[in-house]
């Protein structure tokens, strides 16, 4: 194991320490802004997304959601996010929210129509945002058309459930299975 004078050596590296969820941190994306202000989304199983500027460790904006929350993706351009819902929907929303009373009335996500049969674990874009992929722990991989909320391709894994996705350079998904 590591010495405790380890420990206290990596914390003066730390530049900030969030105190952030009420439960375990699901998955955490981050975006390269304008002014080189660094965002953060973080999403767990409190059933909430909450938005950080790293450069100024600032808490912007908590997003509740009606489930647990295992995935997160922000599209290129930063104006939009998806979330993964335990329930087997997408929610995309909007970075900017003009008023407190759309926030207030949730009208800053919008839940697509289209629900896989298990809890979706992994979210990525691709193709410049033009594209969404949901893997679901029913062995379900679907791509989306980001803009619409449709989708567009349908694969199946038969090897099991699906546990994470990782997508390589726009050509293709690998998935981890736990088989059965």
């Amino acid at each position: 194991g590591a010495s405790s004078s380890t420990y206290e050596n990596a914390s003066n590296f730390i530049l900030h320490r969030f105190v952030a969820h009420a439960d375990s941190v699901t998955a955490i994306t981050c975006g390269i802004g304008l002014c080189n202000s660094t965002i953060i989304i973080s999403c767990s199983l409190d059933c909430t997304c909450k938005f950080w500027n790293l450069l100024l460790g600032t808490h912007l904006r908590t997003v509740e959601f009606p489930c647990t929350v295992f995935g997160v993706a922000l599209d290129p351009t930063e104006s939009e996010f998806y979330v993964a819902g335990s329930e087997g929907f997408i929610y995309k929303g909007t970075m900017k929210v003009e008023s407190k009373q759309l926030v207030s009335q949730g009208l800053q996500l919008v839940k697509w129509a289209q629900k896989h049969g298990g809890a979706i674990v992994s979210l990525v874009m691709m193709n410049e945002g033009q594209n969404l992929i949901s893997a679901a722990e029913d062995g379900s991989v679907w791509v989306w058309e980001a803009v619409t909320g449709q989708v567009i391709m349908t694969l199946q894994n038969e090897m099991g459930s699906i546990s994470h996705m990782v997508v390589a350079t726009g050509r293709g998904a690998r998935m981890d299975s736990s088989g059965s």
